[in-house]
């Protein structure tokens, strides 16, 4: 990775690869140094690229920061994003590929709906919807995902089985959108105390880690697979999987919300 980022310094893109550069980070729970790198590509997308590309850049950040569990921090980046938005009139449509089509990025209301901001993720993913009804990725995936997290947030005993139903019709574009179906599927059978059907969703993950290997969902499948087992009550199982995760994340930072909780469901299986 180093030697790709010193390749690119200087050249037009070079923004591209400090994102890059920030998801290797962010996949080894390096919170602090991703938004460092995060920070930089921002900077040089503000004055080499379309400022869409700065906005897009922020929005994933954002939205690794709210799976990281650090929510309060990622509903603030999310708004900041749309002010920006909306003080340069960027099209939200415009943040969806990057300009080489390797970086895509999360709808901001998928980030608001993982903060538990209902009524923002709503506004948002419906004025996609009405303004690109003919948009596949959205009407098909994005927006299954955002509603079914929006369920699960809600806390009700119905919600992970809707949340299941929400998103069967994401399940024919599983690759195009990295793990995110499948994992919001394993989150939500493990709400519902289905072991098994959840370690089948994780497992897809694991076993599919060339849709993007930098994916910050790949090595939480593996935490996903410790708590899958521990429903099962296979001990020897869940703590394997458990070690596997800590050992990816072993230099990740400490103060980490998934990471500390981990590590609680950890010690009460011990």
């Amino acid at each position: 990775m180093l030697r790709q980022v010193e390749w690119f310094a200087g050249r037009p893109d070079e923004y591209q690869m400090r994102e890059i550069q920030a998801r290797s980070f962010a996949f080894a729970g390096r919170r602090r140094e991703a938004s460092e790198s995060f920070a930089h590509a921002a900077a040089l997308a503000e004055t080499r690229g379309p400022l869409a590309e700065k906005a897009r850049i922020l929005a994933n950040e954002a939205n690794l920061n709210a799976i990281f569990g650090f929510l309060q921090l990622a509903k603030k980046q999310a708004l900041l994003v749309l002010a920006l938005l909306e003080k340069e009139r960027i099209a939200h449509e415009e943040l969806l590929p990057s300009l080489i089509q390797q970086l895509d990025s999360q709808p901001l209301a998928w980030t608001l709906a993982l903060c538990g901001e209902t009524a923002r993720a709503q506004s948002l993913a419906g004025g996609f919807a009405r303004k690109l009804p003919l948009d596949t990725m959205h009407n098909s995936v994005w927006l299954p995902l955002i509603h079914a997290t929006l369920e699960l947030k809600r806390g009700s005993a119905a919600g992970p089985e809707k949340a299941i139903q929400l998103l069967q019709p994401a399940r024919q574009y599983e690759a195009a959108i990295s793990f995110r179906p499948a994992w919001m599927r394993g989150q939500a059978q493990l709400e519902a105390k289905n072991g098994a059907l959840a370690a089948s969703e994780f497992q897809k993950i694991i076993e599919h880690r060339g849709w993007d290997a930098l994916s910050l969902l790949w090595p939480l499948a593996h935490l996903g697979l410790a708590r899958a087992a521990a429903l099962e009550g296979d001990v020897v199982k869940s703590r394997q999987a458990y070690e596997n995760f800590f050992q990816l994340w072993k230099d990740a930072d400490v103060d980490l919300p998934v990471l500390i909780e981990a590590k609680r469901e950890y010690e009460r299986l011990k």
